[in-house]
């Protein structure tokens, strides 16, 4: 009679198939938890730069943050919140008679490190 049951090579092969598999998946969920921080950062900063647009037109005219010229703002952490040393840098500049007299083109700029990289996301409108 032959015996029955698992040859130790089915075993170590069955267990590389496992070990490979488990490794994709560890290797997908890094991938996603990745995707996801970045994208929450970007949500972030996109909230930042509409925040301080806003801000922005909300201003008198004759304030002196819509001067034509380049500002520095505030920085803002990760939730969004004003931060001395926050991750968000923002930025406005200011551009008189742009596209005709009697306007100012406005762009807001948000930069942010990324690992390696610096990211931005930029609004633009047009004010009185």
């Amino acid at each position: 009679m032959k015996a029955r049951g698992f040859g130790i090579l089915e075993v170590l092969i069955s267990s590389t198939m496992l070990v490979a598999g488990l490794a994709g998946i560890i290797q997908a969920q890094a991938s996603i938890t990745s995707v996801v921080a970045r994208e929450r950062r970007l949500m972030t900063a996109t909230h930042v730069g509409e925040q301080t647009m806003e801000r922005l037109l909300m201003l008198q005219p004759t304030d002196g943050s819509l001067t034509g010229t380049t500002h520095t703002g505030p920085q803002f952490d990760d939730e969004g919140s004003p931060s001395a040393t926050g991750r968000f840098r923002t930025r406005w500049t200011v551009t008189p008679a742009d596209p005709i007299a009697g306007v100012r083109r406005l762009v807001v700029e948000v930069e942010w490190n990324d690992g390696a990289a610096v990211r931005v996301v930029s609004f633009n409108t047009i004010r009185t």
